[in-house]
């Protein structure tokens, strides 16, 4: 079946071929109505094309933006943990100390170091610290005192804890010991005991004993506390023995 439309004079449509056929001159109206449409065919065409284009690229950009955005997240995850990391690895712990020069009678170190004489050199009434000394962490040399707890008289034990700045290092002498006076510079402690050992054996009652002395001065050595003088009652019984 052959169809022919005739829509312009000229120019009819073949359904067999579909194709348009020019059958004469086109008009000039014809001519102009063929510019125009075909005019308006490359427009939509083109339009369309855009259209199309415009949303492809939207439809593109919405399933790339998931991706865009997780990657930066990802980078924000990491920058936060960094900047958290070397936070912390700045920030001072609870447990670091700063070091504070001058004298400190209730420093940690000192009850720690005076809890382990105590029971270390334990005696029938025990030890206790009133706060006598004048340790320092700074220095190379300082001390606390250590007093018996219970005094019958004026004869009683005293236990000299020593220091290194912020070392306890140990105690004076392991046998019975009374300090009488304590004297300390930046770099020295001097001591004068009472000589227990010196005065029995002449025969001195307890009232006279404060005439025997001797003292003994305290220094760091480069490596350890030495000191010069003769620490006294060498030849009693052991502290805590």
């Amino acid at each position: 079946m052959s169809l022919r439309v005739r829509l312009l004079p000229g120019w009819v449509w073949h359904n067999e071929t579909t194709v348009w056929k020019k059958v004469g001159s086109l008009s000039t109206t014809a001519k102009a109505l063929l510019g125009i449409n075909g005019l308006l065919l490359v427009v939509v065409s083109v339009g369309t094309g855009v259209v199309l284009g415009s949303k492809s690229a939207q439809q593109n950009k919405a399933q790339e933006t998931p991706t865009t955005t997780m990657h930066s997240t990802e980078r924000d995850v990491e920058s936060i943990s960094t900047t958290s990391e070397e936070t912390s690895s700045d920030t001072p712990t609870s447990t670091s100390a700063e070091l504070h020069c001058g004298t400190d009678l209730d420093a940690e170190e000192v009850h720690r170091a005076a809890n382990e004489a105590s029971k270390k050199y334990a005696i029938e009434f025990g030890w206790i610290y009133s706060g006598q000394g004048n340790y320092d962490p700074c220095r190379d040399v300082s001390y606390v005192l250590l007093e018996q707890n219970y005094k019958g008289n004026s004869q009683f034990l005293t236990l000299t804890l020593l220091f290194h700045k912020r070392e306890y290092v140990g105690v004076d002498s392991d046998r019975p010991q009374q300090v009488q006076k304590a004297t300390a510079d930046q770099d020295t402690l001097t001591i004068t005991y009472r000589d227990w050992e010196s005065g029995m054996a002449d025969g001195v009652p307890n009232a006279g004993m404060a005439a025997y002395t001797s003292t003994v001065t305290y220094y760091w050595d480069g490596n350890k506390i030495a000191h010069h003088g003769t620490i006294p009652n060498a030849g009693l019984s052991r502290v805590g023995s």
